[in-house]
């Protein structure tokens, strides 16, 4: 959603329900512990601010509906990268073949871009390690994985999240 006049509702720290999601993600990171609120607070206050002037400042909001289907996403990647490390690291002697790849920016700029930067990081065998404002530089441990498919699949994930129509920011639909 975006909006041309942030309204007083925008600019204060977060609602509730956004609150109440990132307690639960907080919940689930730290695996349900009690003493892990001592940091947990903060961090999500602190996350709830900056996600408040964020997307006031730049015009993008987040879609609530669209946000539980990104959020099994973004752990389903946490899970498939974590694999990834682990089997790297327990197979000596695999064939690897590291690149950096440049790859062209689907989504606008600001926080769409940045969230799918801080992403690209999770995926399997990626790094996004810099950012020109037309295409991100991402290093890649196996250049013949299909890491341009999987970065376009969480653009168009990242374009729900915000409800970003792609024609009108030269995405492909």
């Amino acid at each position: 959603m975006l909006s041309k006049h942030p309204n007083r509702r925008t600019r204060l720290p977060g609602s509730l329900s956004q609150l109440l999601l990132l307690a639960l993600v907080w919940w689930i990171i730290s695996e349900g512990a009690y003493d892990a609120w001592l940091i947990g607070v903060p961090a999500i206050a602190l996350t709830s601010v900056v996600l408040a002037r964020t997307a006031s400042s730049a015009g993008f909001g987040v879609r609530f509906a669209a946000l539980p289907g990104f959020v099994a996403y973004f752990a389903l990647q946490s899970v498939r990268g974590g694999a990834d490390v682990a089997r790297r690291a327990f197979t000596p002697g695999l064939d690897m073949r590291p690149a950096i790849l440049e790859l062209k920016w689907h989504l606008p700029a600001g926080t769409p871009r940045t969230l799918a930067a801080v992403i690209m990081n999770l995926l399997p065998g990626t790094l996004a390690v810099s950012d020109d404002g037309l295409s991100v530089s991402v290093h890649v441990i196996d250049a013949d994985a299909p890491v341009a498919e999987e970065i376009a699949r969480l653009e168009r994930r990242v374009s729900e999240l915000f409800g970003l129509d792609p024609t009108h920011w030269g995405g492909t639909t």
